[in-house]
Formats: structure tokens, sequence, C-alpha cells
């Protein structure tokens, strides 16, 4: 097999992984889990031998040292964690996401060009998921981890990781619109703007509505540049996009969405402070180390409530310890600057992808989640392309 081949293949398993990463809610839920296991090996494998045969390898970075000692710190934990049998799958899964992610994508987008088509896949797969969001409201189908409450999603993905993710596919795909001179990847971008924005008003969620809106705001970039028709196109979208959303999502949604103010000026936000005090109480007894990998949900079922942190922060900070809380806010730190080095429209695409990112983790656990270590080993990539100028 020659070398132009084996990159072929091994790009093309690249890409295929970004699909699998990015449609799944952890390593083992809903079809596309299988897809990623295979997925992932496989681009390993390829990538492997490029490396063994490349004249230059692509130095890795600091950002990339603090994932590495993350990974290690939650594996490490496993010896102290309460639950072991749970453990070890999770630690598995999040390990084999997250370590193999980050080289693969590092190593297969090199330049702009392979940059925008990653996120074009990545657009499409959401897109799918919002599509199946919206087809299961057709049909009556609720989402499986809220039957009965009238909210909606795609297989079995939460409804608050699956309005994150169509929030962030909208910040792409106003930005590929903007950036892209394929006529149809604008036509991709764009007409996925309403069905997706649709798709997160139908999970009912509220944290998933803050990211909406912000990844919506997005839109005086294409705006900014678009002319004539242009401008009549998105300002149709625009309109399609309300419209749907008002005739169509039903009442409920809509009063649960725009209850956040009242939520939060009566501090209520569905038990979860509760949770939240009994994770800080929990903490102070371990605060180093952590309790382990999963400690969180024990202890909540301790108090007779089966719920998870809902905080990404404060469930890294209660199974890690502040050794792992300072380590992965050391990997978006680390991040921050280098968007902080980057210009013009880029910079503002990863600020906004960023914002999103850092909202959602305050009210839902995503550090285990693909999509959310997908986005990052992106968003890394296109500062490095960037401020490498590598746009050929």
């Amino acid at each position: 097999m020659n070398a132009l081949s084996l990159k072929s293949i091994s790009y093309a398993s690249f890409l295929f992984l970004v699909i699998s990463t990015t449609a799944v809610d952890g390593m083992f839920h809903t079809i596309f889990g299988p897809a990623m296991m295979a997925a992932a090996p496989i681009a390993l494998i390829f990538l492997f031998f490029l490396l063994l045969t490349a004249k230059k390898i692509e130095t890795f970075i600091d950002f990339h040292f603090f994932v590495l000692l993350y990974i290690l710190w939650s594996s490490i934990s496993y010896v102290w964690t309460t639950t072991p049998e749970i453990t070890a799958l999770r630690l598995l899964a999040f390990n084999f996401s997250t370590l193999f992610v980050f080289p693969i994508f590092w190593y297969h987008l090199k330049n702009y060009k392979n940059l925008n088509q990653a996120y074009l896949y990545y657009l499409v797969a959401i897109f799918y998921l919002g599509t199946v969001t919206v087809s299961n409201f057709n049909n009556g189908i609720m989402a499986t981890h809220y039957s009965g409450s009238g909210r909606f999603s795609a297989y079995d993905i939460g409804t608050n990781e699956m309005a994150i993710m169509l929030s962030c596919a909208i910040t792409i795909a106003l930005y590929l619109y903007t950036v892209s001179e394929s006529k149809l990847t604008q036509f991709i971008a764009v007409s996925s703007v309403p069905i997706m924005s649709y798709a997160a008003f139908l999970t009912g969620s509220r944290t998933g509505f803050i990211t909406l809106f912000v990844g919506l705001l997005f839109v005086i970039f294409p705006l900014a540049k678009a002319k004539g028709a242009g401008k009549l196109m998105i300002s149709t979208v625009i309109i399609l996009g309300v419209i749907l959303i008002a005739e169509l999502v039903p009442e409920d949604l809509i009063l649960r969405i725009f209850s956040t103010g009242q939520s939060l000026s009566t501090g209520n936000l569905n038990e979860r402070e509760v949770v939240w005090q009994i994770g800080l109480d929990a903490w102070e007894e371990q605060p180093f180390i952590g309790r382990g990998v999963d400690s969180f949900d024990k202890m909540s079922n301790h108090a007779h409530m089966d719920l998870e942190a809902h905080n990404t922060y404060l469930s890294i900070l209660v199974e890690y310890g502040i050794v792992g809380f300072m380590l992965y806010m050391s990997i978006l730190v680390s991040l921050f600057f280098y968007i902080l080095k980057v210009n013009g429209i880029h910079k503002f695409l990863m600020l906004f992808l960023m914002f999103q990112l850092l909202v959602a983790q305050m009210t839902t656990n995503l550090q285990d989640n693909a999509i959310l270590w997908s986005t990052y080993a992106l968003m890394i990539s296109h500062c490095w392309i960037i401020l490498n100028k590598r746009f050929e």
C-alpha cells in the first residue's frame, strides 16, 4: 500500500470519526457507539503507520500536555473510587474517546481546507440528530430520560446535551456560511439553522436556550459580509426560524424555557441547588484528590435523590479533587490563550464556542462527553492552523 492510499484511508477514517464523535452522547450510547468504537482504532492504526513513515511530525503543544495530565489523573482516581465496577467502564470510554481523538485530529487537520471540511462533517452529523429530534416530536416519541415530560431528543441523548450540540452546530453553520466559497456548503449551512433551532426548542432545555441565543448572535457576521440576495436569504432563514418556533413548538416547552429567570430568583433549579450542596459537603471531606469517578451519583443516591451533579466543574471538583479541577482549568486557560492570539472571524468563532461550552457546563455534566472534547480538539487545531498561516 503506497503512502498516498494510506493517507487517503487514514483521512477517511478520521472524517468518519468526526461524524461518530459528534453524533454520540458518550461512547456507548445510541447506534453511533459501535461506529465510533470501530472508527477510532482504525484511524489510530493508520495514524501510527503514517507517523512511522513521516519525515516530519507536528509537535504537540502545552494544551495537549494538560489534556494528557488530566486523563492520567482521572485514571489514577480508580484506585480510591467508591464505585470501581462503574468507574472502569467510564474510564475506558472517556480515555478511549479523548486520548485518541486529540492526536488524530491534530495530525489530520493540517490546513484551512481540512479544518472547514471537518467542521462541515461536524455540522452534518448534528443536523442529522436535529432532524431525528423533530421526527420524534412529530411521532410523539419523548426523550428517553424524560418520559412523559413533553421533551424530545434523538436516540438516547439527553435533552440538555442535545440542545448544546445543536447550539454549537448553529454557530459553526453561520461561520461556514460566512467563510466558505462553496455554494453547496453555504446552502447546507444556512438551511440547517432553522431546523436545528426548532429542534433545540423541542428539547425544552433552559441551558440550551441560552447557548442557542449566543449561537444565533453569530448571524451578525454573515449579515455583514452578505450583499443583496445574500442578505435576503439570511433574513428569510431568520423569519422562517421564528415562524417554526412560534407556530410548532408546544406552549408548555416555551413556558418552561422562559422560566429560567423565575427559577433563578426563587433559588429552585429542579432541586439542583440541593444536589450541589451535597457535592460541596462531600468535597470538604476529601478536597485534594477527590472521592473518585462516579462518586457524585452515589452520594446523591444516599441522599435519596437520583440526580447527577448537573455541573461539570462541581462534578470534577468532587470526583477528582483540587488536583483534577486545576488540571481541567489549565486545559481551558491554555485554549483561551491560543484563542486570544488569533484574529478576525476565527477569534470570534472560538470565543462564541468557548462561551457556549463554559455556560453549558454550569448546569450539565459534560466532562465525559465526546462532543465536548471533539469541539476542544477542533478549536485548538483551528487556532494552530491560523497562527501558522496554513491557508493552502
